[in-house]
């Protein structure tokens, strides 16, 4: 029975995903302000109806650019600065920059942080072998 109920709710939310992904491949895009209008003429929105309707005129602005927009770019995440160009360029440009920068640089940041926390994990416990109770 718990399969069925699994089932049945992964079955609904691809349906269900799967239509909002084929609406979103139209051509003609939805004109939020003047949904927005549309809508707030109707009555002033009193009470938690008026703030989701300040929430949705804030988020308007965001979701008329594109997605590419609010992406940051590598100059942004970068942290480490790229090491100077070698022997074989083409292997240096792949190494630096050949997949997404954002994922490379937060992979090195979070192997930084791993290496930071391993040895803080470690101190105590080599403190611990070098005092001299530890002996007895």
């Amino acid at each position: 029975m718990p399969l069925l109920g699994y089932a049945a709710f992964h079955l609904g939310a691809a349906a269900l995903l799967v239509a909002a992904a084929a609406r979103a491949l139209r051509v003609r895009p939805v004109n939020l302000a003047a949904v927005l209008r549309k809508v707030a003429g109707r009555r002033p929105p009193t009470g938690w109806t008026g703030d989701l309707a300040a929430l949705a005129a804030a988020a308007a602005p965001l979701l008329r650019q594109p997605v590419d927009s609010l992406m940051p770019r590598a100059a942004a995440v970068r942290v480490f600065p790229p090491p100077p160009v070698g022997r074989d360029p083409l292997l240096w440009k792949e190494l630096h920059f050949g997949g997404n920068a954002a994922v490379g640089e937060l992979f090195r940041s979070a192997g930084c942080l791993v290496l930071l926390l391993g040895m803080i994990a470690i101190l105590p416990v080599a403190l611990w072998l070098s005092s001299p109770a530890a002996a007895d």
